[in-house]
């Protein structure tokens, strides 16, 4: 089964997708309640990046914050408010056909890197790919380069003290219900 197919078809049946961190699985929960609250009938890329953002944390919000990005900025111009966190994203709210994109290449990228996780950064780096929307023109009106956050992001990982050690663990749950609220705007 190609990639793409796999990931609609997580779309369709709720599935998770193993190789997904739960910061991952949590950033696109949260889009989903965001493109709700900007009263959208679709999930798009944009909606993932304010997740990343509004978590507050991750190798993805570092990257950008490191690379010079205020996540507030971002957050303010996407028209991020207040009371988001209060909205209820039906069971199959669908995600556009740019951010199965943006997955299916964010696996490819994890591959390419030999990494055994899927994280918010490889989907940030696949955000940067033109085939996935208006993203990419973003970050270059932003002066966002990709070559920067690839950097910033094994510069990071290069910190860490264990050398095979994952930007985001695969196997820490996020179980407490305080532990999954992302940071209060």
């Amino acid at each position: 089964m190609n990639l793409l197919t796999r990931i609609a078809s997580w779309f369709t049946n709720n599935e998770v997708l193993p190789e997904f961190t739960p910061r991952a699985q949590q950033a696109l929960a949260i889009s989903r309640k965001i493109a709700v609250h900007r009263q959208k009938v679709i999930t798009e890329n944009d909606d993932l990046l304010v997740a990343f953002c509004v978590l507050g944390s991750g190798s993805a919000y570092e990257a950008l914050k490191q690379c010079g990005s205020n996540p507030a900025d971002i957050l303010t111009h996407f028209g991020i408010s207040d009371g988001w966190q209060k909205q209820v994203a039906p069971a199959h709210f669908p995600y556009h056909d740019a951010v199965k994109i943006v997955l299916a290449l964010a696996i490819r990228e994890s591959k390419s890197m030999k990494s055994a996780y899927v994280g918010t950064d490889h989907i940030l780096i696949a955000m940067f790919n033109p085939r996935t929307g208006s993203m990419s023109a973003y970050f270059k009106a932003q002066g966002i380069i990709l070559n920067e956050i690839k950097s910033k992001l094994n510069e990071m990982k290069n910190k860490k003290k264990e050398p095979n050690q994952a930007l985001e663990p695969t196997t820490t749950a996020v179980t407490s219900p305080a532990a999954q609220e992302p940071r209060q705007l």
